[in-house]
């Protein structure tokens, strides 16, 4: 294609001026100068003498004017002229027909009127219009007046005529001139509008006719295809501009014009240097009357940015299709209906559908239940998710859905509002929660009951005692308490194993529960003790009854995989309210009774008597050494190095009590806290142990080992003391430790217990950085509740959990539970009771982060652990 940018241009082209023409018409003006000069003298001659008109004159005056007009008006089309000097030649024709005057002159006059009125200024006119009036005036009175104009006029009437014609063609040239520079203005400032436009549009717009082949360009055409505007071009380089791949379409135009179709619409690249552009065109075709194409014109947009905005959109779409598909994670989108307009193969496989036809154009309404599992109406939960998506943009919720066969399953789903191309969609990830339902409902299980037995545990027990307590309160009624401990167990455990001894314990269990009415309370408080709660008892030979028929049952034979064990208990009673009124009493009576039954043989029972007084002078000689040990220093502590399982360091230590007694030596913490506690001397005991903790830890913290932890234990009594906040705080700034460095393990039913000043107390020390970690997790109330309230840092799988880790693959199942629990909770754990290597590499497959246990130190005083732990560490390295 070639041509010019536009026809606007092409017009105002003809009219341009380079030095060559400048320079032309530079002397076009001095000769007109000199023509003009000497025909003025003739003919200003000829009218001052007199004389005949001649036409020398007139003819260089008119050759000169035209001359001028020429070099003047070489901006103004010619066509405009021509047609005002041929209306005023016929006009001028047909007043010298009337006049019979044919003189040459007369004939010359509106040639030279016509170019001297054009050369007259607007003043100049008006003045030359005013003498005009007057000659004609003359001329008038003196034809009225008789006197014929013959071939040769007077000068006088020449030169008004003259005036006249100039004056008349003057205003009529300028006039005319005027409007069209004025058109031409107007159109150029369209022109240059529609430049602008077409620049911010990216738009361009062509011509061609199909005869000449002659194509004109805008000049936004020109920089889309990054040509120079004017450039000529051919068709051939405007093809060579277009993608190879592309040309085709380009010469389906053609074949859509030979169709006679009136427009062709496409899609094209071009290339432009390095660059490929998409173009966007339209092509009209114009025919004649015969249906012959004449001319073609279009326009062309770069859609360059919006083929790329398209290809990010595709390229995120398939991201996010391949996502989609690929992830193991069920997705399902919804329209603003509601309904199901696509879902991946997890989520077909977690509702067990086979295609997507099943499950598409459903309502999740459709694929629950009516009622969910907190007790609002599937529809309306529904409604309130969907307001809540449009006011966040994303809600997250419980949600129980059902599988194809009806079954429903708990699921978390996660809703957030999406636009895809014009749709508005909710995209919903689901997750199956099951298992996880399962874990917590084991764990709850587990902070209430006996995973072997599955007897309420020591927490549960404890609870239900408490409510008889209080119904015998009001009622004024009676109840017991009975202790139960299975003799020779651990001859048992030894003989044939601790699996065997869990299904002896197993079976124990179901015989002594046979024993009791449905309203009693069984439960087990550790290995082989049992507890029995009794209601409405009437008097103490009741409850002695009870201790027959119990003994009675567990003394009938009884095999356990071919082993016919001997078995009996001994078993300690006490009744309310003859023997205590709280449950410490009348656990501890219970327990004092046990003890005495013990003592009196096996397969024995006894009921609390205030003579045994023993065990009371043991207790109240106990709580006078406790005292005394305070003053003498007896107490110390011991340290027991805890591991990390990532990388197998000495992270920490547990500071454990021990009670160096003049007479029986050294006591483990089991035979005096529980005197302590009742007693009230744990305060300045659990202060001293405090105290003494920070102080070793902060020494060796001086001595380079600032990675050591220090964990303490905190008795239940001890953290309901209510100068234990400040008393830590004291501590801790006197000793100078760092308070991040300390960790404070607290038993779960001392937690559950705790009013809400306690627990802020609790939470001003984690501000601090004090850790909090549960201690024998799993034994106790293990709720998630309290877990999630207080932030807790870390938890302490029991012993006796550990214990059988490896045989016993219920053991294993807790373990990880507990474990997987605290790890969706951000909870670190750590095992206790470690004495095998092969239990570490359990617990660290199974993901636990610290253990501690004889397998790696005995609990040591500070000298000793200083020597254990700078071998071990020398011996790591």
């Amino acid at each position: 294609m070639s041509g010019k940018p536009s026809m606007l241009a092409a017009y105002e082209n003809e009219g341009a001026q380079g030095p060559g023409k400048a320079g032309g018409e530079r002397l076009m003006r001095r000769l007109g100068l000199l023509l003009l000069g000497a025909g003025l003298i003739i003919f200003i001659a000829n009218l001052l003498w007199e004389s005949e008109l001649r036409p020398g004159g007139p003819g260089l005056t008119v050759i000169g004017l035209l001359m001028l007009y020429w070099a003047r008006i070489g901006r103004i089309s010619w066509a405009v002229h021509l047609m005002c000097w041929g209306l005023l030649l016929i006009g001028w024709s047909g007043a010298l027909m009337g006049t019979g005057l044919y003189n040459i002159s007369w004939i010359a006059l509106p040639i030279a009127t016509m170019v001297g009125g054009c050369m007259l200024g607007r003043r100049m006119t008006l003045a030359l219009m005013l003498a005009t009036v007057a000659a004609v005036l003359s001329v008038y009175g003196l034809h009225q007046q008789g006197q014929e104009f013959g071939s040769n006029a007077p000068p006088q009437v020449v030169a008004g005529l003259l005036i006249l014609a100039a004056l008349v063609a003057g205003l009529i040239g300028r006039t005319t001139a005027k409007t069209v520079r004025r058109q031409m203005r107007r159109l150029g400032e369209s022109q240059a509008e529609l430049e602008r436009a077409q620049s911010l549009a990216h738009v361009g717009s062509w011509t061609m006719e199909v005869g000449s082949g002659q194509a004109r360009w805008s000049d936004e055409y020109y920089r889309i295809f990054g040509i120079a505007v004017g450039t000529s071009v051919s068709y051939p380089d405007f093809m060579a501009k277009v993608h190879p791949d592309d040309r085709n379409l380009i010469d389906a135009g053609w074949v859509a014009a030979a169709r006679g179709d009136s427009s062709y619409e496409v899609s094209y690249r071009i290339l432009v240097g390095a660059e490929v552009k998409w173009l966007r065109s339209i092509t009209e075709f114009a025919f004649d009357s015969q249906g012959k194409l004449q001319t073609l014109s279009g326009s062309v947009q770069d859609i360059t940015r919006i083929k790329r905005s398209e290809e990010v959109q595709r390229e995120s779409q398939e991201r996010f299709r391949k996502l989609f598909e690929d992830t193991h994670q069920p997705i399902v989108l919804y329209d603003s209906d509601s309904r199901c307009v696509a879902a991946n193969q997890a989520c077909l496989a977690m509702f067990r559908f086979d295609s997507i036809e099943e499950i598409r154009g459903r309502k999740p309404t459709e694929l629950s239940p009516i009622w969910q599992a907190d007790g609002r109406k599937t529809s309306d939960k529904l409604a309130e998710l969907q307001d809540a998506v449009i006011k966040h943009g994303s809600f997250e919720t419980e949600w129980l859905h059902c599988r194809s066969d009806g079954e429903s399953f708990p699921t978390r789903v996660l809703t957030t509002g999406i636009r895809m191309g014009e749709q508005d969609l909710l995209h919903s990830i689901i997750t199956d929660t099951t298992e996880q339902k399962r874990a917590l409902e084991q764990i709850e299980f587990l902070a209430y009951h006996d995973p072997l037995t599955g007897l309420p545990n020591r927490t549960l027990g404890q609870d239900r005692l408490q409510q008889a307590l209080g119904v015998a309160e009001r009622d004024g009624s009676s109840l017991g308490v009975l202790y139960l401990d299975l003799d020779n167990f651990k001859h048992f455990n030894d003989v044939y194993g601790h699996a065997m001894g869990d299904r002896l314990l197993k079976s124990v269990a179901a015989r002594v529960a046979s024993s009791l009415r449905a309203e009693d309370t069984l439960c087990r408080l550790s290995g082989d003790e049992f507890m029995v709660v009794l209601l409405d008892l009437d008097a103490i030979e009741q409850l002695q009854l009870v201790c027959q028929r119990i003994l009675a049952r567990i003394a009938e034979p009884l095999e356990v995989e071919g082993i016919k064990p001997l078995l009996s208990f001994s078993i300690g009673g006490a009744i309310y309210p003859q023997h205590g009124r709280d449950i410490g009493s009348l656990m501890r009576h219970a327990d004092l009774a046990l003890y005495e039954a013990k003592k009196a043989g096996r397969g024995t029972s006894r009921i609390f008597k205030p003579q045994m007084n023993e065990s009371l002078r043991h207790y109240l000689q106990t709580c006078d050494d406790l005292r005394l040990a305070l003053e003498r220093e007896e107490l110390e502590l011991h340290y027991q190095p805890q591991v990390s399982l990532h990388n197998s360091e000495v992270i920490g230590v547990e500071a454990l009590l021990r009670w160096n007694h003049p007479q029986r030596g050294l006591l483990q913490p089991g035979t005096f806290i529980g005197v302590a506690e009742e007693s009230g001397l744990i305060a300045p005991i659990g202060r001293w142990v405090l105290q003494e903790a920070c102080r070793q830890g902060a020494a060796w913290h001086r001595a380079g080992w600032s990675q050591l932890r220090m964990a303490v234990n905190l008795s239940a009594v001890q953290f309901r003391h209510g100068q234990l906040g400040p008393e830590l705080l004291e501590t801790l700034a006197e000793s100078g430790f760092n308070p991040k460095r300390l960790e404070l393990e607290l038993t779960e039913s001392t937690l559950l217990h705790s009013d809400s000043a306690i627990l802020a107390t609790v939470a001003q020390w984690q501000a601090k950085g004090i850790e909090l970690s549960i201690d024998d997790f799993g034994t106790g109330y293990s709720s998630l509740s309290y877990l999630k309230r207080l932030n807790v840092d870390k938890l302490k799988i029991d012993r006796s959990f550990i214990a059988n880790l490896r045989e016993d693959e219920q053991d294993r199942t807790i373990v990880r539970a507990i474990i997987q629990i605290a790890q969706s909770m951000g909870i670190k754990t750590i095992a206790e009771g470690i004495e095998d290597p092969l239990v570490v590499e359990q617990l660290r497959a199974m993901g636990c982060d610290k253990v501690q246990g004889f397998w790696y130190s005995k609990p040591l005083p500070a000298g000793q652990f200083e020597q254990w732990f700078k071998h071990y560490t020398a011996r790591a390295a």
